[in-house]
């Protein structure tokens, strides 16, 4: 099975086959980064994303863990964990919305048990581009992940909020309404 994806990241095949579109990509091509305190998450993690046709993975167990790799490693897509040692997965998302990693635009999927209605909250507000219950099925990680890779919705950089224009939902503190509504 051969998924395809628009992504500007997305590093493209020179070749480009005759019947793919020039901005379609495999998903082969992109470098996840999975990053969870539990060794057994991360496993069922790489293998769904195995099963959706990923190839390249990495793994870690904690936010700064995670920061080490995306500076080492070319990284397109991220999906971490809300509450971790050493550094949880909003403290996580904010240093990368801050541009520790060079990408504050990062793709950042947040997948955790921890789906009471402040948290998701305070992780759209870290500026997360989707969000995926535990224990999940795979077809809704792959929504929210095909969702984080092809959305187009601009990028917002304010006092108080870095991270994807939000669809819905309160309003940021210090984001124009226009700009809120915007994608």
């Amino acid at each position: 099975m051969t998924l395809s994806f628009e992504h500007p990241r997305a590093r493209r095949d020179q070749s480009n086959d005759d019947d793919k579109p020039a901005d379609a990509f495999d998903p082969a091509d992109i470098r996840v980064l999975v990053v969870d305190d539990h060794a057994f998450a991360r496993e069922i993690m790489r293998y769904a994303l195995e099963a959706f046709g990923f190839r390249t993975v990495f793994e870690a167990s904690h936010g700064q863990r995670a920061l080490e790799v995306m500076a080492e490693e070319r990284i397109d897509l991220v999906l971490v964990d809300y509450r971790m040692p050493v550094m949880d997965g909003i403290e996580f998302t904010r240093a990368v919305r801050t541009g520790a990693t060079g990408d504050p635009g990062m793709p950042i999927v947040m997948v955790s048990s921890h789906t009471d209605v402040d948290r998701v909250r305070a992780a759209v507000d870290a500026g997360v581009h989707e969000f995926v219950a535990k224990p999940f099925k795979a077809v809704d990680l792959y929504q929210r992940i095909h969702s984080a890779l092809t959305a187009t919705r601009p990028f917002i950089s304010v006092p108080g909020y870095a991270g994807p224009s939000r669809r819905a939902g309160r309003p940021v503190e210090g984001l124009p309404a226009d700009l809120e509504t915007a994608a």
